[in-house]
């Protein structure tokens, strides 16, 4: 066995490991890295002699246990937990059981992606934050290991990113907004940016009846955290559209960081109305999909993509804002679709380690 850390600082690292490969075949080798190795990294994996396990921020459940609340025993919950086929008697029952961690919540989307930042006092997490994640991946990692001709740029566009969050962002737009900098440039500096692990990227993708359509990729920050030190250096408060841009954040690496092999993670635009699923996740012929409607009417009208899609899909899930809109409801073609509170999917979730 071969543990090595930061590997990628190391001039030709790829060569030095082809070399180990070559001469111990029967090596096994862990590389640790707090910046992926982008295109270098892809190209290994094609041939399968890499493979790359992304530890994202933690989970609402990892952040309950690491901070000592008292986390509730749902030991009887099967892997393959599903919330659209439950009974409603099951689905009370599991919400009263989980509803302490509730409390935890708005600190957790706020501060609790990382370990330090979890247990530090919260007027001190920002600047961690700040110091230890953003400017170390910003200011370090990338122009280390990346051909980043003004450090000046890449920073605006992350500043930019971390304003757009849960958007679905153009290069054009990017390049508009952030003056002086080229199309390509862009490009290049938002593949830095993702391989550091700042941002997540969900494309579209296809659900049929719906094809995909000429669309450019939601952009979500790693953390919302980061997005609260970055801008504002101080927690923002878990109100309308900021709360809903966290909130989804949070629901997409949940579901990212727990696909199946072979499943894809994104999103899909349904049609000219502008009707669309925020987060969707696909496995062979089988669908997963999530609306985030983190608003007072959560569980409002039925007039969403989810209803007209929900007969095909293997699960179909609105995350809603207060504890009280769980429930399930009946698509026109009699397919259940479950409603959960935010605290309460993003918790049971990482606790099952369910799988999408």
């Amino acid at each position: 066995y071969y543990f090595l850390d930061e590997i990628e600082y190391e001039p030709d690292w790829e060569i030095w490991l082809d070399t180990i490969g070559d001469l111990r075949p029967d090596a096994k080798i862990v590389a640790a890295s707090s910046a992926f190795c982008g295109k270098k990294r892809r190209n290994k994996e094609a041939n399968e002699s890499i493979k790359t396990i992304e530890i994202s921020a933690l989970s609402f459940f990892e952040y309950c246990r690491l901070t000592g609340v008292d986390v509730p025993d749902i030991s009887d919950i099967a892997s393959d937990l599903k919330f659209s086929h439950m009974t409603k008697h099951r689905m009370i029952e599991l919400i009263n059981s989980i509803a302490p961690v509730q409390n935890h919540f708005s600190r957790y989307l706020q501060r609790g992606g990382f370990p330090e930042t979890s247990l530090a006092a919260d007027q001190f997490s920002s600047q961690i934050i700040r110091e230890k994640v953003v400017n170390k991946s910003i200011k370090e990692d990338i122009l280390s290991i990346s051909s980043v001709r003004n450090p000046t740029e890449l920073e605006k566009i992350f500043l930019y990113l971390c304003g757009v969050t849960s958007e679905i962002v153009s290069i054009e737009a990017i390049a508009k907004n952030v003056e002086s900098v080229s199309r390509p440039t862009v490009e290049s500096y938002i593949e830095y940016i993702e391989d550091a692990g700042l941002i997540y990227m969900s494309d579209p993708i296809e659900i049929p009846p719906y094809k995909i359509q000429k669309s450019s990729p939601k952009i979500y920050i790693a953390d919302a955290a980061i997005r609260s030190a970055i801008l504002m250096g101080e927690p923002i408060g878990l109100v309308g559209d900021e709360a809903r841009r966290l909130v989804e954040g949070a629901v997409y690496r949940a579901v990212r960081g727990s696909r199946r092999a072979g499943s894809i993670a994104g999103y899909l635009r349904g049609d000219h109305r502008g009707r669309s699923i925020d987060i969707a996740a696909r496995h062979g012929d089988e669908y997963t999909l999530i609306d985030v409607r983190f608003d007072e009417e959560g569980t409002g009208p039925g007039d969403g993509i989810i209803y007209e899609l929900a007969p095909a899909a293997g699960e179909a899930v609105v995350v809603t804002k207060n504890a009280g809109d769980f429930g399930l409801k009946k698509s026109p073609d009699g397919r259940m679709i479950a409603f959960i509170p935010a605290y309460a999917f993003l918790y049971l979730t990482g606790a099952t380690r369910k799988l999408f």
